[in-house]
């Protein structure tokens, strides 16, 4: 009876194992393609700044004055977008977005200059050279 304890304990602790490194294998070999350093732009325009689990990609993004750009949390959990005071922007004071997955937040930038950004729940962090 014991050993059979001992089996059964065994396959258990390899189970264990073996899940964990197929769970591994699945989420860090996502489909991160737009890890790249191009910036994406949308139908209309926008720049297209990807938030997930990993950071912002592209980490710096590069803007002329006017363009708008977004945000999209493909991450399994809420990110934030967030900006500090800038005293050189009159239309930006301040952005403190939560995201939940799949959410998205858009901003028109206005002012050349460049933006540094955080997510309040990981630490990444960013920047938009608008020029």
């Amino acid at each position: 009876m014991v050993s059979s304890n001992k089996f059964w304990g065994f396959v258990f602790v390899v189970g264990v194992f073996t899940l964990s490194i197929l769970l591994y294998a699945f989420f860090s070999t996502s489909n991160d393609k737009t890890e790249a350093s191009t910036v994406q732009e949308t139908s209309n325009g926008d720049l297209v700044v990807v938030v997930d689990d990993k950071g912002f990609k592209p980490r710096t993004t590069e803007a002329g004055v006017g363009t708008s750009v977004k945000w999209v949390n493909r991450g399994a959990g809420v990110h934030s977008v967030t900006f500090g005071v800038s005293a050189s922007l009159e239309n930006l004071t301040h952005i403190d977005q939560a995201l939940k997955p799949f959410e998205t937040l858009t901003f028109k930038f206005e002012k050349s200059g460049s933006f540094n950004y955080y997510d309040k729940n990981s630490g990444f962090t960013g920047v938009i050279e608008v020029k």
